[in-house]
């Protein structure tokens, strides 16, 4: 996560079969505009249930989770 600091994240779960990821992209765009002079990265968690996806990001070592947060609230429930 070191080499991605100062960059805009975004992480979406992605279930194989299941998940549109036309939202994600639409929002990942959203972000891209909205903070143009920032670079920012669009990560995609495969993961099997919504629960494996909140798993895997609690391991993470993310100082501020506000993307994702945003994104998997707003879109995901």
């Amino acid at each position: 996560m070191n080499a991605l600091r100062g960059y805009g994240k975004l992480f979406a779960p992605v279930i194989p079969g299941q998940t549109d990821t036309a939202p994600i992209y639409e929002t990942y765009e959203r972000m891209r505009q909205a903070h143009k002079t920032r670079p920012t990265i669009l990560l995609l968690v495969e993961c099997q249930t919504i629960g494996e996806f909140r798993q895997a990001l609690g391991r993470l070592p993310l100082r501020n989770s506000s993307e994702w947060r945003d994104f998997f609230n707003d879109r995901i429930g």
